[in-house]
């Protein structure tokens, strides 16, 4: 059988509890049974009532205003046509172990050009999960980022909880922000936010897959996602932009709703008239 990811099915009230604003997690027995890796598997844990651990990924937050948003096919098996984050399943034990790990997914799958010009991100916290998903775009894509213009970042926080893994008597701890959907799946949501010249900017999916030992990009179309007026600016394409279109909630996964409500209530306690007030760690010559 197919394994796209590697995930485990936690039981609930016994190995993932909410007490008190925490999670607490014990993944100890769970990493000695099979775990979880197509959506098959997916499937047969969630009829046994068992929580997904875990997923990741996000989004970026561009000049105080901007979400970036991915819009899932048509034909996907899940939440087909609707507005996403650039999220993922974990794909080793030392995610499951280390969820703070999984931002992986939102640099693996949102590519940003200034016209032809590849705009990588920079963010130090997070500068070694950066560095190797570039080592493997250049690998399997041909992406090179040796001319590549900075995209400063930094991570800012929307409504982090603690969290406790626990793995045979040791343990993680760390403040993180996740949503868990009515499948019980559990998604840690970052937001990186930055400034940008939007005129020329350009976004490509970063989501492929293998067929014949060659990769096959996803060509999903990204959206810029204006939190003040709620349109969508599709930017996945060089030169002239895409159409604009509303994105009301109904057409939303659940996390991208949770996250889009928790920017919106942090942009109004944080960043009066939708402009951020600290851009200097942010600022990019582009």
């Amino acid at each position: 059988m197919s394994r796209y990811y590697h995930v485990i099915g936690l039981i609930p009230e016994k190995e993932i509890r909410e007490e008190d604003g925490m999670l607490h997690v014990d993944i100890t027995r769970a990493l000695h049974r099979p775990a979880v890796h197509n959506d098959i598997d997916i499937l047969a844990a969630q009829q046994k009532g068992e929580s997904i651990w875990a997923s990741g990924g996000g989004t970026y937050l561009l000049n105080g205003r901007y979400l970036l948003t991915v819009r899932r096919s048509p034909e996907a098996r899940v939440n087909p046509g609707k507005f996403s984050l650039f999220t993922g399943r974990a794909d080793s034990c030392e995610e499951l172990q280390q969820p703070g790990l999984l931002i992986r997914e939102l640099f693996e799958e949102l590519i940003l050009y200034s016209g032809p010009r590849l705009c990588k991100p920079v963010c130090g916290e997070f500068r070694e999960v950066i560095d190797r998903v570039y080592a493997k775009l250049s690998a399997e894509l041909g992406i090179d980022d040796a001319d590549a213009k900075p995209l400063p970042l930094r991570a800012i926080t929307l409504a982090a909880k603690n969290v406790t893994v626990i793995n045979e008597g040791s343990a993680w701890r760390g403040a993180l922000d996740y949503h868990v959907n009515q499948n019980k799946e559990i998604n840690f949501l970052f937001v990186l936010a930055g400034e940008i010249e939007l005129a020329n900017l350009v976004a490509r999916d970063g989501e492929y897959h293998f067929e014949g030992g060659k990769a096959v990009e996803h060509k999903r179309d990204i959206y810029l996602y204006d939190t003040h007026t709620s349109m969508g600016q599709n930017i996945s394409s060089i030169g002239q932009w895409q159409e604009q279109m509303a994105i009301p909630g109904e057409l939303m996964t659940e996390h991208m709703r949770y996250l889009v409500d928790s920017v919106t209530g942090w942009l109004a306690a944080n960043a009066p008239n939708g402009r951020s007030r600290t851009k200097t760690t942010c600022q990019a010559n582009i």
